[in-house]
């Protein structure tokens, strides 16, 4: 990192560290969207200083709630999609028109999703773990990337020491 870097809150703004964004196909074709209309109108860039986005340790339940709600929102509205597209097959006489009506249909609803839009976390996480306490830890605010050298050394001695305990 340089200098002119740095993490940014992608809720609260301020430069803090945190859990990293997973950058998927839906945020890069917002920001390609966000950098061409910057493009058009001749005010610049809008990540000049390169910042990477995460999610802060204090905004992360906030951040939980509106990606479920983001993540329902997307489910129902596809699914009413399809729920019409496959009443229009049954009542229209041509099952090709009424296909590609559906189609644009789901497409529109998809896209219609997309305004309470929140990306998702790129947390990598341990599969080897037992389910009542993957159960558990569910509800914690993950640390990837937050807190210092000696924060992460107390957590590895604790790993260590249960580990050791088993």
């Amino acid at each position: 990192m340089d200098a002119d870097s740095g993490d940014r809150c992608v809720m609260c703004g301020a430069e803090k560290p945190g859990i990293p964004i997973r950058e998927d196909v839906v945020f890069r074709a917002y920001r390609a969207l966000i950098h061409a209309s910057r493009t058009i109108t001749g005010r610049g860039a809008l990540n000049k200083r390169k910042f990477n986005l995460v999610v802060c340790r204090e905004d992360y339940p906030k951040y939980k709630k509106l990606r479920n709600s983001y993540l329902r929102k997307e489910f129902t509205y596809v699914g009413i999609g399809v729920i019409f597209t496959a009443l229009m097959m049954l009542v229209s006489p041509s099952k090709l028109l009424a296909l590609a009506y559906g189609l644009v249909l789901i497409l529109f609803l998809y896209i219609l999703a997309q305004i309470s839009y929140m990306p998702a976390l790129d947390i990598h996480e341990e599969h080897g773990k037992a389910r009542d306490s993957a159960s558990r830890t569910a509800t914690r605010v993950p640390s990837a990337g937050i807190g210092t050298e000696k924060a992460r050394s107390v957590r590895r001695r604790k790993a260590r020491s249960k580990s050791a305990r088993k």
